[in-house]
Formats: structure tokens, sequence, C-alpha cells
């Protein structure tokens, strides 16, 4: 049985499986190239990106909750 080879996100560093991450290319000889890969969970993600994403988020949905009140 193989074992699970991490992979490193490439915007906030954190190692994880390939099927945790997006943007991994996973090439041909078995070698998987984790240079454009990030975590396809943006709550999971650490990076300054995705805690902007976030807020922003955060932020439309308290406006639509005041806007239908």
């Amino acid at each position: 049985m193989k074992t699970p080879t991490l992979l490193t996100c490439s915007r906030c560093g954190c190692q994880r499986h390939a099927n945790e991450l997006n943007g991994v290319n996973l090439t041909k000889t078995g070698w998987d190239d984790d240079s454009r890969a990030y975590c396809k969970r943006l709550a999971d993600c650490k990076s300054a990106e995705a805690e902007e994403a976030l807020d922003w988020l955060i932020d439309a949905l308290e406006s639509d909750e005041e806007d239908a009140a």
C-alpha cells in the first residue's frame, strides 16, 4: 500500500492530501506538482487571501439579512 503524499498549499503553506487541494498537477512521472495548489475549503485555508474572501462573504451575507429586515 502506498503511503499518501502530503502536498503544500501555495497560499497558506499547510500540508494536505491531494484530495484536499485544487490545482494539483498530476504528472505522468508520478510526481505531483503542487506549485499552484490551493486548499479546496476556503475556511480551512490559513492564508490572508482566504481570510479576506471569508470576511467579504460574511459582510455580504450580513448586508443581505439587514436588507431583508
